[in-house]
């Protein structure tokens, strides 16, 4: 798991949430948010 940032071309930062399984190095999830809070990853994790 993985939080990368990017920017837009209108200057607003975009949050990326990334799961990648370690062995095969395949992009299992990426969830898209403007801002993250802590349960929502937690409840991404754990349905």
């Amino acid at each position: 798991m993985d939080f990368i940032m990017a920017s837009l071309s209108n200057g607003r930062r975009i949050k990326c949430q990334t799961n990648v399984d370690d062995f095969t190095k395949e992009c299992l999830d990426i969830q898209l948010h403007w801002a993250y809070q802590a349960n929502r990853s937690v409840g991404h994790l754990m349905p």
